[in-house]
Formats: structure tokens, C-alpha cells, sequence
């Protein structure tokens, strides 16, 4: 008889559980889908060190972007709260590799290469400078 009950009670923990990370899982997707880039011209860059930073419910990425005569010369990740995402973080030799934020994602990190790519565009698009 406890027995029944207590195996009724972890089952609707785990029910419950299953529907918790569902909607994690539905709403990080629709975040994700949903992430705005902007078009960036290096040609308009100046020279100087960036700050930008990008979040989702579940990643959270903030970086500095060196550029120096229009090209990305570093790219460094401040932070990155990743869950399983740490792979992601190769995305930056990429992006100083093509100058560009718009890069391919990294394999099975796909949601933490997008808001990295995201945090870069941030800092291009809204270049604002770090104060040295």
C-alpha cells in the first residue's frame, strides 16, 4: 500500500519534471528562432574594442570584439553561461578567421554558437566602446 502511493508520487515528479523541461526546451527554440541580426559594413568600424553581450532563458553570452583597420583582430568571450554548449566557443577563431559574424554554427552547439554570434553582432552593430 505505500509502496503504491510512493510510486504514484514520484511519477507525477517525473511528469511533472517532463513538462518542466519541455517548455524550457519549446521556449530556448522560439528565443533562438526568434534572434535579430543586424547587417554590419567593416568598412564602417573603426578602430577600437567592443563590448556586446546576448541572452536566452537558458545561454548567456557577453563579449569584446578588437577590430583595427576594418578587420576583426579578437573576439573575447567575457561570458558564457552555456549549459552543454562549451564546444560553441571555437565559433570566435571562425568569425576573426572570416571578419564577420555570420558564420556557421558549431556542430551540436548550435543555440550557444547563435547567441555568440549574436553577442558579436551586438558589439559591431552597437560599437560601443570599452573604456580602457
Amino acid at each position: 500500500m505505500i509502496k503504491k502511493k510512493v510510486l504514484k508520487y514520484i511519477s507525477i515528479v517525473i511528469v511533472v519534471l517532463l513538462f518542466f523541461f519541455a517548455f524550457l526546451f519549446i521556449k530556448q527554440k522560439n528565443e533562438i528562432d526568434h534572434l535579430q541580426f543586424t547587417a554590419v559594413d567593416m568598412t564602417q568600424i573603426a578602430d577600437g574594442t567592443y563590448c556586446g553581450e546576448e541572452q536566452t532563458t537558458l545561454v548567456k553570452a557577453a563579449v569584446t570584439v578588437t577590430v583595427k583597420d576594418h578587420q576583426i583582430q579578437n573576439i573575447t568571450l567575457i561570458e558564457h553561461d552555456n549549459g552543454l554548449g562549451q564546444k560553441a566557443e571555437k565559433i570566435v577563431k571562425t568569425m576573426i578567421n572570416n571578419n564577420t559574424y555570420d558564420v556557421d554554427a558549431v556542430s551540436s552547439a548550435t543555440i550557444s554558437s547563435q547567441v555568440i554570434k549574436r553577442a558579436v553582432n551586438d558589439a559591431l552593430d552597437r560599437r560601443q566602446l570599452v573604456k580602457e
